[in-house]
């Protein structure tokens, strides 16, 4: 064999060297492309996870805060809430209420600010949604307090103590508008006596439910929103 046909065999087997590799190298790139679309995916579902176990509900995004200094006696139900007439508030984000409160040895003191145009209500000590709670409803007709005491019969219904043989429990009330914004003022006793009312203890801390109807002053009438929390009572 001569020197040139050496040199031709040498070549082409380096061509068919040089090719090889390259075929290799883009085999592992397409590997590569297939992969990315799964691990894209999974991401994907790991955020997707992570938005849903954010999720907040109206309830938690209430809040509650410590009046800025105690007034050194008891609220007066006069319709006006002053600055540090109350020891707690809390402002409900489904309801638009802003609830006040403060409590002595035998009463509970309740002040409530709402934009809302027909009945409020809360519910203290509820077994599971409205059942067993002590429900006050109030409405302002024309500047004219409506009040009713009721009690849940059941998750989603409820009637005035006084119609199941019990007593309407409120010390004493009162309400005023002034512009766009009502104001209630009430007390009830801790323990009333009534078996349609909660007791009530001081030191412990209690469910709520607040709720409203934006138009309709009958206390019948299903609510518009509803919300729930927890107030402690000192």
């Amino acid at each position: 064999m001569n020197f040139s046909k050496i040199m031709v065999l040498l070549l082409a087997i380096l061509i068919i060297s040089v090719f090889q590799i390259s075929g290799c190298t883009a085999d592992t790139e397409i590997e590569s492309d297939e992969a990315a679309p799964a691990q894209s995916e999974e991401i994907d579902q790991a955020e997707e996870s992570g938005d849903s176990s954010n999720e907040v509900t109206g309830s938690q995004e209430s809040t509650e805060t410590p009046g800025i200094e105690s007034n050194g006696g008891s609220p007066v139900a006069d319709g006006s809430i002053g600055q540090s007439e109350y020891k707690y508030s809390l402002s409900d984000g489904p309801t638009g209420i802003d609830l006040f409160w403060d409590n002595d040895g035998s009463e509970l003191f309740i002040g409530i600010e709402t934009d809302s145009s027909g009945w409020v209500s809360i519910g203290f000590d509820p077994e599971s949604a409205m059942k067993g709670a002590n429900i006050i409803f109030l409405a302002l007709d024309e500047g004219k307090l409506l009040l009713r005491d009721d009690f849940g019969t059941s998750s989603f219904a409820h009637n005035a103590d006084s119609s199941l043989g019990g007593s309407k429990d409120i010390t004493v009330s009162a309400a005023n508008k002034e512009s766009d914004l009502t104001v209630y003022e009430f007390s009830i006793p801790l323990d009333s006596g009534d078996e349609f009312d909660k007791v009530l203890s001081p030191g412990n801390t209690y469910n709520i439910i607040l709720a409203i109807n934006n138009g309709s002053i009958d206390f019948d009438r299903a609510h518009s929103a509803r919300s729930s929390g927890q107030i402690q009572l000192d």
